[in-house]
């Protein structure tokens, strides 16, 4: 080879390595290169699959937790809710007589039936009376094939306990009805001793109905680890490991679980996984390989020291490795290919320098003009950037004095609605306000002249006044919290016939046409009257503004109706006006959305309006009448206890 040119000692070559130029050179370097990416696939394959288990395994049992709380809760709700019964029974004036005289045949048929309709509305299993010596002497089941009348349960634990006075708690399998079920029990007093037993079985079978449907198995062992309770009925009165003889023995003799042979799952290996969990490996014919993977979760129920078992199929876990494998794989082959398509080019790129020295002077210059190329291009993108980044700024000076401007705007209004309420509040005030003076004035005189019924007079007008400013004063309370205000029977024509009396001395009404078709037999409502006058008062505003921009020679209607059902009564109040427009029907109950001019509404009547019927348990809505117009639609409850109102 000649020595290089200047034009070669100014190009920076890449070194040569000297396997280009041995023989079958470029065959060891593919192969090598082969090697070397099947290698780091593996090993990279292998990194993703453990930190993706890890990491599906901990999802899991983060949602497992979730569900594990949920479960309890459901367990607890289902116990819970007939705690109360077996105590209540309890105080049974009949079941103490029977227990005193059980040979009278007549109240062992009275008590029978009683317990046959308790169980019924209940939803229990069954409720029986035993005696003092565990007898069975009346049950909810009397009537049927195989019923507890007659038998004796003095060998059951929950008998025992409640003979010692205690609440008897106890899971077990029924001896006569062969059911699984939840015994409640409490001793039945007379003012001495104990006289019997009254015991509520409460059956199980909700739950793992409900439970069957969950994705994973669930399952509730008591403190010897026996399944009791399971999503899947061939895993009921298993063990999750080998009982002891004597246990054995010892749940046999008791008839916890009747003749079951609580034989041990066929667990073939746990292995601890996650922070709280296990990997649980179970024989079972219902996959081809004869074997099912659990990740378990646990979590003791205290109350009776029951556990529930979460046991979610690994099969989830291994779908996700797979995937993310499959996803991997995919990365990696077209990075592989990629990078080979690389390295082809450079040991063509090698070789090429080997075998094509004359050739440097014009890959010298196409590289210092991609060089040149580089440079403009990068002059270009930086300009862009700087330009890019100077509209940013503008944008966020823009944004800024927008917000700045948004936020003058709403305290504008703000000031504008607070002068608004000043001024209509002052001007609510001031007639209240001169009445009380002049009664005042009077009681000075009626006082001097020794008129004491007049000043009462004069004093229980100024009274009613004051009760009037705050009700004025308390509507701006409204919006801001519930009123302490008690509701009670309220009779809806007094509350309409007010707000309407009010409207005709406050308002224009010249040429309005007002249709009351309220009945006058019309029931009476659940409120308060002087917020409901004023939420009638407000809708009547609001439909005679709604109507202040029509033509003269149109016709201005109020019309005002009544609907009642069994619970409710619905006053349904029309105006002849424009209607709303779609926004107006999503925004019209939000505080301060007025539809109305500026200065003319503060955008508070219609919610303090709907804040006030919730408070009495009804509803305010609104919609656009067929006909034309607005319809509000007041709903209130009927107060069953004054079922009609005494006014006309």
């Amino acid at each position: 080879m000649s020595e290089p040119t200047k034009q070669d000692q100014e190009f920076d070559w890449p070194e040569v390595p000297k396997f280009v130029s041995a023989p079958q050179g470029s065959v060891r370097a593919k192969l090598t290169f082969i090697f070397a990416t099947v290698v780091t696939a593996a090993v990279v394959m292998m990194l993703v699959s453990v930190w993706i288990r890890a990491t599906a395994l901990k999802d899991m049992e983060a949602k497992g937790h979730e569900r594990l709380a949920t479960f309890v809760e459901n367990l607890r709700s289902e116990l819970d809710k007939y705690a109360y019964l077996p105590v209540v029974l309890s105080r049974n004036q009949d079941l103490t007589e029977l227990l005193l005289a059980p040979e009278d045949l007549d109240g062992v048929d009275h008590v029978n039936r009683a317990l046959e309709s308790i169980n019924r509305i209940a939803a229990t299993s069954a409720v029986y009376l035993m005696n003092g010596d565990g007898l069975t002497i009346a049950a909810s089941n009397w009537n049927s094939d195989r019923p507890f009348v007659g038998k004796n349960f003095n060998f059951r634990p929950y008998f025992q306990d409640a003979l010692r006075g205690e609440t008897g708690r106890y899971f077990a399998l029924g001896t006569t009805s062969n059911k699984p079920g939840y015994y409640l029990s409490y001793p039945v007093k007379d003012e001495t001793r104990i006289l019997g037993v009254v015991v509520v079985k409460i059956g199980m079978e909700r739950l793992e109905t409900a439970w069957a449907a969950s994705e994973s198995q669930v399952l509730v062992t008591d403190k010897h680890g026996i399944a009791f309770i399971s999503s899947r009925p061939d895993w009921r009165f298993k063990t999750l490991e080998t009982l002891p003889p004597g246990l054995a023995d010892h749940i046999r003799i008791s008839q916890q679980y009747g003749t079951n042979a609580l034989t041990p799952l066929q667990i073939e290996q746990r292995v601890p996984a996650g922070e709280s969990g296990e990997i649980m490996t179970i024989r079972t014919e219902e996959t081809r390989s004869g074997k099912a993977r659990f990740f378990v979760q646990s979590l003791l129920y205290p109350e009776t020291g029951w556990t529930l078992h979460l046991m979610s199929d690994v099969k989830a876990v291994d779908r996700i490795v797979y995937g993310a494998l499959a996803a991997a794989a995919f990365t990696l082959v077209v990075f592989a290919f990629f990078a080979y398509t690389l390295f082809q080019r450079r040991l063509r790129l090698w070789e090429r320098v080997h075998y094509q020295r004359k050739a440097r002077a014009a890959l010298q210059q196409a590289y210092d003009q991609l060089e040149k190329r580089i440079e403009a291009r990068t002059a270009d993108l930086r300009h862009s950037n700087q330009a890019l980044h100077r509209e940013i700024q503008e944008r966020r000076k823009t944004e800024s004095t927008l917000r700045t401007t948004q936020a003058e705007m709403v305290h504008a209004c703000k000031l504008a609605a607070l002068g608004q309420m000043s001024a209509g509040i002052t001007h609510e005030l001031n007639q209240p306000l001169t009445a009380i003076r002049t009664y005042a004035d009077n009681a000075h005189v009626l006082l001097d002249r020794d008129r004491l019924d007049d000043v009462r007079g004069n004093l229980s007008q100024i009274s009613d006044l004051t009760n009037r400013m705050a009700t004025i004063t308390g509507d701006l309370k409204t919006f801001a919290r519930k009123p302490p205000d008690e509701v009670g029977p309220v009779d809806l024509r007094i509350a309409l016939h007010g707000a309407l009396s009010l409207l005709t001395k406050v308002t224009k009404t010249d040429g309005l046409e007002i249709t009351d078709k309220v009945p006058s037999g019309c029931p009476m409502v659940v409120g308060e009257e002087l917020r409901l006058e004023q939420v009638f008062l407000n809708l009547f505003r609001n439909a005679l503004d709604a109507m202040d921009g029509m033509e003269k020679d149109q016709p201005r209607r109020l019309g005002i109706d009544a609907e009642i059902t069994d619970e409710q009564i619905l006053v349904l109040i029309h105006d002849s006006g424009p209607g709303l427009t779609e926004e107006d029907l999503e925004k019209v109950f939000d505080p301060f959305y007025t539809t109305k001019a500026m200065g003319k509404g503060l955008g508070l009547g219609l919610s303090i309006s709907d804040r006030i019927i919730n408070d009495f348990g009804g509803s305010l809505r609104v919609s656009n009448h067929p006909d034309g117009g607005a319809l509000f639609t007041v709903a209130l409850q009927r107060d069953h206890g004054n079922q009609m109102a005494q006014t006309a």
